[in-house]
C-alpha cells in the first residue's frame, strides 16, 4: 500500500496547521489580555453579584495572605468598612450574606496568618463557615493555577474587568448604595426593630458560640490576636432585645478580662442606608475608626506570620 492519496495528506496537514494557528492565536490573545488586565487593574475587576464579590475577596486574600497584618471578618455590615480607607496591611474579608466564621476559616487555612483578626460580634455569627465557598478555594490544582496565572481568578473575568474600568475611568461609573427615602427608611427600621424584639433560641446561640470558640482557639494557637467589634447601626436598633441578648452571651463567653474587645462605634440614621448597613461615607469613617483602634492596641504589628 502506498498510503493515503496526496490530496488526503495535504488536507490533513492543512487541518493541523489550522489547529496550531488557532491555538497559537488564542494563546497570544489570552497572554495579551492577561498582561493588559493585570497591568491596568492589579487588584482585579468589579464583582457582578454578591456571591462573586465574596469569592473575589476570598481568592484575593488566600493568594496574598502574607501581605496582611490585620483582617476584618464579618457580614455585609462589616463589609461596608471600605478597604480603600483601611491602612496598608489591613484587609476586609467580611462576606455579604455570610458571617465571621467563614472569614476566620479562610484565614486559618491560608499559608500565612495575620497578627490580628477582627471578628464582627453579633447574631450573624449564627451563620456557619460556608463550605461551598471555602472548599473549592483551597482545591490544590485550581489554587496552584491561580497562583501561577492570576488572571484565571474571578476578579479577571472579562465582564468584571469591564465593570471596573467603567467605574474607574467614567465619571459617575459603577453602582453605589443609596439611602432609602425617609418613609421607606422608617418602614425598614420598623421591620428590623420588630424582628429584633424576639430573643434568639438559647440552644442555637450555644451552638454557634461553641463554633466561634473553636475558630478563635484555632487562630490563637497560631499566634493570632482575635479581637471582637460591633458594627454601628441606627440608634433605634443598637440596643434591641435581640442584640442585647447576643452581646451579653458573647461577653460572658469571651470576657474582656481575657479577650480583646474594641470600643463600640455609633451611627445615626443618616449614616445608614436601611438602619443596619452603613452608607459609603459612614463605611469609610468606620474603616478609619477600626484602623485607629487597632493602632492603639496593636502598634507596629508585623505584616504576617508564615506557617
Amino acid at each position: 500500500m502506498n498510503g493515503p492519496p496526496l490530496s488526503v495528506r495535504a488536507a490533513a496537514a492543512a487541518q493541523r496547521r489550522f489547529l496550531v494557528h488557532t491555538f497559537g492565536s488564542a494563546l497570544l490573545l489570552f497572554a495579551c489580555y492577561a498582561a493588559l488586565a493585570t497591568r491596568l487593574l492589579p487588584a482585579g475587576g468589579e464583582a457582578q453579584d454578591q456571591w462573586q464579590d465574596n469569592l473575589m475577596r476570598a481568592q484575593w486574600y488566600a493568594h496574598h495572605s502574607a501581605t496582611y497584618s490585620v483582617v476584618v471578618t464579618g457580614s455585609s455590615m462589616a463589609a461596608r468598612a471600605a478597604n480603600e480607607e483601611l491602612p496598608e496591611g489591613f484587609y476586609n474579608l467580611a462576606m455579604s450574606g455570610g458571617g465571621a466564621l467563614t472569614g476566620m476559616e479562610i484565614v486559618a487555612r491560608s499559608r500565612s496568618v495575620p497578627r490580628m483578626v477582627l471578628v464582627e460580634a453579633d447574631d450573624t455569627l449564627s451563620r456557619p463557615a460556608d463550605a461551598r465557598l471555602i472548599d473549592p478555594l483551597f482545591q490544590p490544582v485550581s489554587f496552584r493555577l491561580r497562583s501561577w496565572v492570576p488572571v484565571l481568578g474571578d476578579a479577571y473575568q472579562p465582564v468584571s474587568v469591564a465593570l471596573r474600568l467603567v467605574r474607574q475611568y467614567m465619571p459617575g461609573g459603577g453602582v453605589h448604595p443609596l439611602a432609602a427615602p425617609p418613609a421607606l427608611f422608617d418602614e425598614m427600621v420598623a421591620v428590623q426593630k420588630a424582628a429584633q424584639e424576639k430573643l434568639p433560641d438559647p440552644e442555637n446561640v450555644d451552638e454557634w458560640l461553641r463554633s466561634l470558640a473553636a475558630a478563635t482557639q484555632r487562630l490563637e494557637s497560631r499566634g493570632v490576636v482575635v479581637a471582637f467589634f460591633e458594627t454601628p447601626v441606627a440608634p433605634l436598633l443598637g440596643d434591641s432585645p435581640s442584640r442585647r441578648y447576643v452581646r451579653t452571651a458573647l461577653v460572658e463567653r469571651f470576657p474582656p478580662q481575657h479577650h480583646l474587645w474594641l470600643p463600640r462605634a455609633t451611627a445615626d440614621e443618616s449614616e445608614t442606608t436601611d438602619g443596619m448597613h452603613l452608607s459609603p461615607a459612614a463605611g469609610r469613617k468606620f474603616a478609619r475608626f477600626l484602623a485607629a483602634e487597632v493602632a492603639r492596641v496593636l502598634p507596629n504589628a508585623p505584616v504576617a506570620v508564615a506557617q
